[in-house]
């Protein structure tokens, strides 16, 4: 049962910073039981978790909000506009600048374990000061690449988009795919398309402020001309087969990524950037950056 009254507290976190978060200090043996705290935490030791906490907070009962479905951020996105949020949940996510949370969640800022996080990281989740949830996990995302498929055709990595159109006609010839994607879930293709346009005008001041704008209904792409210069430049990643999608599952990621690691693509599109450490193939991968044309204005994408 979820505490009546009490706005959730939404924070993905750690054992030890949590067990400051969910009691109000030790009692003695005749206090209270507090009313059951409910919390989802797909990817926590749940077992750990709890007992961590009864070392502390004897009193304090959990209950834990079972999920076992393919996309949590999802599914707390729902709950967050349904005001159903458990009183702690472990992983979600939301635009500071965007969305306003203020009624529904705790403000973390003044408590002393934020201390333990870069104040830069902080800053990217502040809403004016407060915060309603703390980072714990960031992925780099970039084109993940063959390193092996490179060097047996003697062809240079690219660092530019020029670069690559160069590489695409010479793996065109050898009978090489270019490249394959990975697009199970609905986001992913709409997310490759933001993360070349952030290898230009998304990158910049008047960029980052189009997105808040736009997300808040202020602006649109065609009234925005470095908007429709990022539009043209994305056809050109189209144009050249970057985002052809016709040699990959489009109901399974890891089946894209079995074809690729093959060793007949040169490039794979996806958020699985552990590929680089996989033990069914003797081919080699690396990382590569989302390309500007001239090269100036690479970029790996920090989730």
């Amino acid at each position: 049962m979820k505490i009546k009254k009490v706005q959730s507290i939404c924070l993905v976190l750690a054992c030890g910073a949590a067990t400051g978060l969910i009691g109000c200090g030790k009692t003695d043996e005749t206090s209270k039981k507090h009313e059951a705290i409910t919390f989802m935490a797909p990817y926590l030791d749940v077992d750990s978790f709890i007992k961590e906490v009864h070392k502390t907070y004897p009193e304090v009962e959990l209950e834990v909000v079972p999920y076992s479905g393919a996309n949590t951020t999802t599914c707390l996105q729902n709950m967050l506009e349904a005001d159903d949020l458990p009183d702690i949940c472990t992983q979600t996510f939301y635009k500071p600048d965007v969305v306003d949370v203020s009624d529904k969640m705790i403000d973390l800022s003044g408590y002393d374990f934020t201390d333990n996080y870069v104040e830069s990281r902080l800053k990217d989740v502040s809403d004016d000061g407060a915060l309603y949830m703390l980072p714990s996990l960031y992925n780099c995302y970039g084109i993940t690449y063959n390193k092996t498929l490179l060097e047996k055709n003697g062809w240079k990595l690219p660092t530019s988009f020029t670069e690559l159109e160069e590489l695409a006609d010479k793996a065109k010839e050898a009978g090489v795919t270019l490249c394959m994607a990975q697009i199970q879930y609905p986001g992913s293709a709409f997310q490759y398309i933001c993360n070349i346009a952030d290898a230009g005008f998304l990158s910049t001041m008047s960029g980052k402020q189009w997105q808040k704008d736009y997300l808040s209904g202020k602006a649109n792409v065609s009234d925005t001309p470095g908007m429709m210069e990022s539009m043209e430049y994305i056809q050109k990643w189209k144009d050249l087969g970057m985002l052809d999608c016709s040699n990959s599952d489009p109901a399974d990621d890891g089946k894209t990524r079995e074809d690729f690691i093959k060793g007949n693509s040169l490039f794979l599109l996806g958020p699985q950037n552990g590929i680089m450490d996989a033990e069914d193939t003797t081919d080699k991968f690396g990382l590569m950056p989302y390309l500007s044309e001239d090269g100036s204005r690479n970029v790996f994408i920090l989730n």
